[in-house]
């Protein structure tokens, strides 16, 4: 099913301003370049759209109504509502999943299926997919998509790609190292399963999208899966990125300014009230995809030291890392038990950003998406649903 408030009456201004030649074509010619318009979204919605180029959404549920939150990029910060009541399910948990660019996977997660949905928040364009069951709540999800469009080499022209492929994966792991994959495949709108065993394939950090596949960190290398190209496996090595086997490790994964980068996050599980505080927060950058070259850009020690008294009132606030900025390498977002945080990493400085409301909903984890808003809106993918 397909949700679009896209109306030809908005196209006007721009038949207006085509060249006489280009409407004057053949009418297949012309029924293909008026298609393109006609999935683009409206004038109306476009003018929703004037946000900051990058935003980050955080997800949590609340027993009453399904909500979310996001910061704008900008100071001073943004808390919004951020609502998706435009989808079809009602009196069930609305939550985020994943994101790729401006378009947002969300679920509704049943015990015996789960309905999915991809939306553009700002345009409120969404389709639905078809039903998956036996989904899980530890799973993980990825959504990738090819490029909606490019441009030239002089920066001057664009070319449309209009039946952009997508893919939605779904990945359960069923033992240690062995994962169940299961694809939706726009082409034929419908999903494949298939199941990985005899590699590492274990979830030690989220999953991301960039270079065409889908990347985790398996506690040892990231593995980057193609659902593009007959699952393709590959391994980028990871061994500069070592744990301290001592203390708690976690890792996050993500793309700021076209890069893969990686936080490796060692801290204590309880705060000492003495302030012997050993945490550090390390900041990896992919400099070589094909050797795995990784290159150590930024550790900062003791952040509950520089977190300027953020803190929880069980004094157990270990901070987390929520995102990377997708436009500003030298920016990250961290949560300290409900205040969400800006590090600048060149600083070495924390900044609030606001506050996860407390007793309203159930914050989801430590889960966030970054949302980057292109030079125009992502259309959801109308051929994309049977």
């Amino acid at each position: 099913m397909l949700s679009s408030n896209s109306d030809s009456s908005a196209l006007n201004p721009f038949l207006d301003d085509l060249p006489e030649d280009t409407l004057s074509s053949s009418s297949e010619t012309t029924i293909d370049f008026l298609s393109i318009f006609l999935r683009l979204p409206t004038i109306e919605s476009l003018s929703r759209c004037k946000l900051e180029p990058s935003i980050i959404i955080l997800d949590y549920r609340n027993t009453q109504n399904d909500q979310s939150l996001f910061i704008a990029h900008k100071i001073p910060f943004i808390f919004n509502g951020f609502k998706f009541d435009f989808l079809p399910e009602r009196g069930d948990f609305i939550k985020v999943l994943g994101s790729f660019n401006d378009l947002l996977l969300c679920g509704a997660v049943k015990t015996d299926y789960s309905a999915f949905y991809i939306c553009n928040p700002f345009t409120k364009q969404w389709i639905s997919l078809p039903l998956l069951k036996n989904c899980k709540g530890d799973d993980h999800f990825g959504l990738i998509c090819e490029p909606f469009y490019s441009r030239s080499a002089k920066q001057s022209e664009y070319t449309i790609n209009a039946e952009y492929r997508y893919r939605v994966v779904c990945f359960t792991e069923i033992e240690k190292g062995n994962v169940i994959v299961r694809t939706y495949v726009s082409e034929i709108c419908a999903w494949k399963a298939f199941l990985l065993y005899g590699g590492d394939y274990q979830f030690c950090s989220n999953v991301v999208a960039h270079n065409g596949k889908l990347h985790w960190f398996n506690g040892l290398n990231v593995v980057a899966y193609d659902p593009f190209n007959d699952e393709k496996i590959c391994y980028i090595n990871g061994s500069e990125i070592q744990p301290n086997v001592e203390m708690l490790n976690s890792y996050y994964l993500g793309v700021s300014q076209g890069v893969l980068k990686m936080t490796h996050l060692v801290s204590t599980i309880y705060f000492n009230g003495d302030g012997d505080d050993i945490e550090n927060l390390s900041i990896w950058e992919l400099k070589d995809y094909e050797t795995g070259h990784w290159n150590l850009e930024h550790r900062i020690y003791s952040f509950n030291a520089k977190s300027n008294g953020f803190r929880d009132g069980t004094g157990i606030c270990d901070p987390v890392t929520l995102a990377f900025n997708p436009t500003d390498k030298d920016t990250v977002y961290l949560k300290f038990g409900q205040e969400v945080m800006l590090c600048d990493l060149q600083g070495e400085k924390l900044q609030l950003a606001g506050e996860i409301p407390k007793g309203i909903g159930c914050f989801d984890g430590d889960k966030a998406f970054p949302v980057m808003l292109p030079w125009w809106p992502t259309p959801v993918h109308v051929s994309a649903h049977p």
